[in-house]
């Protein structure tokens, strides 16, 4: 198999392979995810939170700023991949995602 059948997967499963897909891309923060993806961020949330907890995936925010100001000037990065292994999902899933 080298590429996915995005039609044939879930929206759930779509959502969640966005999700992974534009972090890993680039240093993206809530909104900018949100922006990217067309996920609302309480949906966000709630993908996020299932990707720790079912995926086993160790996804964190990274503040970059020394104010307090909640996910203004930080992004998102995948310290631990979970079930997912990372060539794979770079080299056949991520490629067709469609962001």
């Amino acid at each position: 198999m080298t590429q996915i059948e995005w039609g044939r997967l879930s929206q759930p499963m779509r959502r969640r392979y966005l999700v992974v897909a534009a972090i890993a891309e680039e240093k993206y923060s809530l909104q900018q995810i949100t922006d990217k993806t067309g996920i609302p961020v309480s949906s966000l949330r709630r993908i996020l939170r299932s990707l720790r907890v079912e995926f086993g995936m160790d996804v964190r925010y990274i503040n970059t700023s020394v104010s307090i100001g909640y996910e203004q000037d930080g992004y998102y990065k995948i310290e631990q991949w979970g079930v997912f292994d990372k060539s794979y999902f770079l080299d056949k899933i991520a490629t067709s995602v469609p962001l």
